[in-house]
């Protein structure tokens, strides 16, 4: 792990800095949602791959991540991989 934001628009500012790989990106953060925080990478250029993790179980939500740029979808409660116990 390279960093945590605790809102969109800090998050856009530490990708700018430290040019991840990978960010898990939740829907509902402060001052920037989730949704325009990965919006804004992908309009830019090479982006880090975003996953959205969210508690919202609704296709909607899905659509929206998606269109938006993310790479992935996973609801916060999902289950772990069969070797995590």
């Amino acid at each position: 792990m390279v960093g945590e934001a605790g809102d969109g628009r800090a998050g856009l500012a530490l990708c700018a800095e430290v040019a991840p790989d990978l960010v898990l990106m939740d829907i509902r953060v402060p001052v920037l949602n989730g949704l325009d925080a990965t919006r804004q990478p992908h309009a830019e250029g090479d982006p880090p791959k975003v996953i959205v993790l969210t508690t919202f179980d609704a296709d909607d939500h899905v659509i929206d991540a998606l269109a938006a740029g993310a790479d992935g979808f996973l609801l916060e409660d999902a289950p772990g991989p069969p070797w995590t116990g």
